[in-house]
Formats: structure tokens, C-alpha cells, sequence
């Protein structure tokens, strides 16, 4: 075998590991992007009003359509560390404040890899590489996370796709539209 094809094939396949996703593109923040998504609870919105390298400050508005409970409005800040994401959320509704601290991605986004927070909920990463079809389109090489509480698994996992963000949630419903992201 000559020298030079022997190259090109070691080229070849070290080529994936050169191509490989960072675990951080599954949940860019850019100011001015905005998310809705439709579920079974109602109409999200996000709105990214700030964003840095390593933090952003988002608004987020759900339309229950409950007379009851009202719209939940919230502000939270993300910030992205080497270790992952978190998320410091404060909702406000007519039944008063709740604030809560939340890790959205723990790095490295490997399959089986697991972390909780401090409400008995574990994040599991589920699966990699799927791809999820939404209203907004169709997005590729997917990472899920399930969610569990006090050990069972909860209708409520999350797909991001990288370079767009959080495209199906099993609470807040399935992203519609997606503006401001570059894409």
C-alpha cells in the first residue's frame, strides 16, 4: 500500500473524533433569539435578552390558558461553566414567587452519565444521535435527557440539538418557532 494512501485513510478515520460536537453547542445562548414552544401545558416563550460567552439572562412566559393559576412569568440566568449548565430560575404567578436552581447539562454529555439537584429529580442522559421532528423542523444528532423523581421516570424528557437549544420538552411541548439563532 503506498504511503500516501495509507495517510489519506488514517486521515479518514480519525475524522469523527475531529468532528465531534462540544457538549456546549446543545444549548447556545444568542441575545436576541427568541423560542416557542406548544404543549400539552400551554404557550412558552424565551426570549434571550443578554447573553456572554459563559452566561445569559433570559425571559420566560407561559400562557396556562387557567384562569386559576394565571401566566407564569419568569426570569432566569444560565450560565455554562466547564462542567455544564445551570440555571437559576425565579417565576412569578398570581399564586406568588417560586425560585429554584437547576442543572440543565452536566459535561460530558455521555449516555448513561447522570446528575440531580436538590429536589429528589436525577437527569439522565438517555441517548445521543436521534433525531426529533417538531413543528419548527427537523433536528439531527439530538442528545436526550430523562428525568426522574424519587426513582421513576417522568414523562418530561428534554431533546437539544445542537446549535439551537432545547427543541422538545415533555412539559413545555414542542418547539414551533425558533428566531435569532443564526441558523
Amino acid at each position: 500500500m503506498n504511503t500516501r494512501l495509507a495517510v489519506a485513510i488514517a486521515l479518514l478515520c480519525s475524522a469523527p473524533a475531529a468532528l465531534a460536537q462540544s457538549d456546549a453547542e446543545f444549548l447556545p445562548m444568542k441575545a436576541g433569539a427568541r423560542y416557542e414552544y406548544q404543549g400539552k401545558m400551554g404557550k412558552f416563550t424565551v426570549e434571550v435578552l443578554t447573553a456572554t460567552e459563559d452566561e445569559a439572562r433570559t425571559r420566560e412566559v407561559q400562557k396556562t390558558g387557567n384562569s386559576v393559576i394565571g401566566d407564569l412569568v419568569g426570569d432566569a440566568l444560565y450560565r455554562q461553566g466547564n462542567d455544564g449548565v445551570t440555571a437559576f430560575r425565579a417565576i412569578t404567578s398570581p399564586l406568588g414567587r417560586n425560585e429554584k436552581m437547576e442543572a440543565v447539562l452536566r459535561f460530558p454529555l455521555k449516555v448513561g452519565s447522570k446528575w440531580k439537584d436538590d429536589e429528589n429529580v436525577v437527569y439522565k442522559v438517555g441517548a445521543r444521535g436521534v433525531t426529533v421532528k417538531v413543528p419548527a423542523g427537523e433536528f439531527k444528532n439530538c442528545v436526550r435527557i430523562d428525568i426522574y423523581y424519587r426513582g421513576k421516570k417522568m414523562d418530561a424528557s428534554r431533546w437539544y440539538a445542537p446549535g439551537v437549544g432545547l427543541v422538545k420538552d415533555g412539559m413545555r411541548g414542542d418547539l414551533v418557532k425558533v428566531s435569532g439563532i443564526g441558523t
